[in-house]
């Protein structure tokens, strides 16, 4: 085109940039422009640091004193320590991913191409699982969750904090928060029981390196962690149990994956008690977090989306949502995660 125009090439761009704009505006504004994928596949990859800069090595020290106190103080300082995380260097990019001003925020709980919705078990839509599907004629992916962006940026800042490298997720339905995981740099492992037509199919066209597991996650997970540490030695592995669920998933960590080298174990959906697990733990609902990440904010940006359902609100965004983080008994593993030192820590 340059040479058509009889224009140096530099000077075709200036020229040509003032007519592009409105086409592209317009392309957007009517949909030809699929805007989730534009800030969706943007990401690249996320490794642990090679070394330890002071702001890792104060958070690892306070989640370290964390250790030697009573549970029940423990879990109130694990909020302050989370909170920290999200400062850290290695929080800033996940806050932009899901905050930034090239966020849609839409496509945070399932892509555009998702426009039809049933329901898997329940009576209604509110209380049974919401399987979403493209249409026929549509080749994007349809995927699709359910966590606000705070409870994920919390998971996210959390796992990064401490290094980890892998997440072995159990409960994969729409599959984006695997996604997500994904983008943002982890090595991901993802586990269903009850897996969704199309759902494994899209991830692996949107994700060629993911790992799928289908089955029964208290068989296959404690297998895929003991997988991954026999070809990375080195790895640091959180599991993320969004089912199974219940004291079933508490049994299921307490005797298969604190013999393991997990760094991290989190409960989606419920409040693991304190005597329940033998190391330092927190919850999403933390008033502490509640503050710096407020479910509000989350929840009036998605109301504001054109096609947002009156019963996605209270689904999404309900007061008592809750994750549990809970430190594994590989928290602190090896120099070679972080060059960080773990001298003033006990557990």
């Amino acid at each position: 085109p340059a040479r058509a125009l009889d224009l140096p090439i530099a000077n075709t761009t200036q020229a040509m940039r003032p007519a592009l704009f409105p086409l592209v505006l317009v392309s957007v504004l009517s949909g030809v422009v699929d805007v989730d994928s534009s800030w969706l596949q943007r990401r690249g990859g996320w490794s642990v640091p090679a070394r330890c800069n002071p702001y890792r090595q104060h958070f690892l020290r306070a989640l370290g004193g964390c250790c030697g106190a009573d549970p029940r103080v423990a879990a109130s300082q694990m909020g302050k320590v989370l909170v920290s995380a999200l400062t850290l260097p290695s929080s800033i990019d996940v806050m932009d991913y899901f905050y930034g001003p090239r966020t849609d925020i839409a496509a945070i709980f399932r892509s555009r191409s998702c426009v039809s919705v049933s329901k898997r078990g329940g009576k209604n839509l509110q209380r049974g699982d919401m399987v979403w599907q493209a249409n026929a004629s549509d080749p994007r992916p349809c995927l699709w969750g359910n966590m606000a962006p705070g409870k994920l940026v919390t998971i996210i800042a959390f796992l990064r904090a401490l290094g980890v490298t892998h997440v072995v997720e159990s409960g994969r339905m729409g599959g984006l928060s695997a996604f997500h995981y994904a983008q943002l740099g982890f090595n991901v492992t993802s586990v269903e029981l009850l897996p969704v037509p199309g759902v494994e199919r899209a991830l692996r066209r949107a994700v060629p390196g993911m790992r799928f597991l289908n089955g029964d996650g208290v068989r296959l997970v404690p297998e895929a962690v003991d997988r991954i540490l026999a070809q990375a030695p080195d790895a640091r592995v959180a599991v993320i149990l969004d089912g199974p669920k219940g004291s079933l998933a508490v049994s299921m960590a307490r005797a298969s994956l604190l013999s393991r080298g997990v760094s991290a174990v989190l409960f989606d959906d419920q409040a693991v008690s304190v005597r329940s697990w033998p190391l330092p733990l927190a919850y999403s609902s933390d008033p502490q977090l509640r503050a710096a990440l407020p479910m509000e904010r989350d929840a009036f940006a998605h109301a504001q989306q054109p096609g947002t359902m009156e019963y996605e609100l209270p689904l999404y965004f309900p007061e008592k949502d809750v994750i549990t983080l809970a430190l594994g008994p590989a928290w602190k593993k090896g120099p070679s995660a972080s060059g960080c030192r773990f001298e003033d820590t006990k557990c």
